[in-house]
């Protein structure tokens, strides 16, 4: 009798043991928040300056990072999970994640308790840096690997590496073409020197190949490659010294880049914005303070339009033609080493491209009992101006990790 109790309550114990863990693994999704779909919570915080602009913050939705907008459609990601809102940002439906590489059992069970929504909300993962949305609808994001979707996001395949020795590219580090040819850059962060590639995808985003390679040294990686739909063309960002910061236009049969400039600091873009009659963009300057530039297409000249302190990552334009540009709270950096900036991150918007205003700015999250060292971070959606609304995910600031939805209306003039 004895000896047959032992054997029973170990049993139970281990029987016990995996009922706990199958229901962490399969407990339903929608009685943890954040689970499924996200549902914009409705605030009304008016920001304005007299006879220029009204605007209206009027959305909010928790941990979810707003990667691209196209046709009217809204992507966003978290964690590994794909969100589209197709209500302007209203709710967002949740598709599918991307999978993992030839897992084993390991790797599933691993993979499981992530992504589960318990352990999501604790670890607040920003998810894949990029998503591209193709005119056939196939979906790519790109993140330790490029990863396909041929249904609407619902279901991912893992592609094999364009290169054995895969750099993703930074947030904005991917664009495709009208044709969509699809384009992305290394993003290396090692010593220099270093070649530094453009891969290109082709078939549906189904065939790689390397496009081009930089000589050796010649850049130290790409922040950007953007496509101009003004003049059909796709452009790469470089940096980060003044001879390495230049604004590249890329053949798309991959004979090579041409220079529309470069050699400084003003050269040094993450994401321009394509305007009717030049394209704009925020500097990258980390050393010096940052601005907004302007260069003109009929005059091929450059010119300083705004200052605004610390680095610019993002950029976007809205359906009325309205461009944004944020900035980038680098604690550590030369320039803020030197000036001692507020930490904070903001947000500066347009309705030419050339007259610039201060829409909206967040304060930097502080380490516990330590200096501002969190990169507190406004970033703004690759977009086709498409959707009336600016959409911004705050990172590392005391709002935490938000996207916030603007409708902004300028004055008369």
């Amino acid at each position: 009798m004895r000896r047959g109790r032992y054997p029973q309550t170990a049993g139970l114990i281990l029987a016990g043991i995996m009922l706990l863990l199958l229901a962490v693994l399969v407990v339903p999704f929608w009685w943890v928040p954040g689970g499924h779909d996200r549902v914009a919570r409705v605030v009304d915080v008016e920001v304005a300056e007299a006879g220029v602009f009204s605007a209206r913050r009027d959305r909010q939705i928790d941990r979810l990072s707003v990667r691209r907008i196209r046709d009217g459609r809204i992507y966003a990601v978290e964690d590994h999970f794909l969100y589209v809102s197709e209500d302007m940002g209203e709710t967002f439906e949740r598709r599918g994640a991307i999978p993992k590489w030839e897992p084993t059992f390991t790797d599933n069970l691993k993979n499981a308790v992530a992504r589960h929504p318990l352990a999501r909300r604790i670890r607040q993962v920003r998810g894949p840096g990029d998503v591209v949305v193709l005119a056939s609808g196939t979906i790519l994001m790109f993140y330790d690997r490029i990863y396909r979707s041929e249904d609407g996001g619902w279901t991912f395949e893992a592609l094999a590496r364009p290169a054995d020795d895969f750099y993703a590219p930074f947030e904005h580090g991917v664009t495709a073409d009208a044709r969509d040819r699809v384009f992305y850059g290394d993003y290396r962060s090692d010593p220099r020197p270093h070649a530094i590639r453009i891969f290109r995808g082709t078939r549906d985003g189904t065939e790689w190949e390397l496009c081009h390679t930089f000589d050796m040294g010649q850049v130290f990686h790409i922040h950007g490659l953007s496509y101009d739909p003004v003049e059909d063309q796709v452009l790469v960002s470089t940096g980060d010294h003044d001879e390495e910061s230049w604004l590249f236009r890329l053949d798309p049969e991959c004979g090579g880049v041409e220079a529309l400039g470069g050699g400084s600091q003003d050269w040094r873009s993450v994401t321009p914005i394509f305007l009717p009659d030049a394209i704009v963009w925020g500097t990258d300057n980390d050393y010096f303070a940052s601005a907004i530039m302007r260069y003109d297409r009929v005059t091929q000249t450059l010119s300083h339009r705004q200052e605004i302190g610390k680095p610019s990552y993002h950029a976007t334009i809205l359906a009325d033609g309205t461009a944004a540009v944020s900035t980038t709270h680098e604690p550590l950096s030369v320039y803020a080493l030197a000036e001692n900036p507020e930490p904070t991150t903001e947000v500066w918007i347009s309705r030419t491209g050339t007259e610039w205003r201060l829409l909206d700015t967040w304060d930097a999250e502080r380490e516990d009992d330590g200096p501002w060292l969190q990169r507190a971070r406004a970033q703004l959606p690759s977009s086709d101006g498409s959707v009336p609304y600016l959409f911004v995910t705050l990172f590392a600031t005391v709002d935490g990790f938000v996207t916030y939805r603007y409708s902004i209306n300028w004055q008369p003039e």
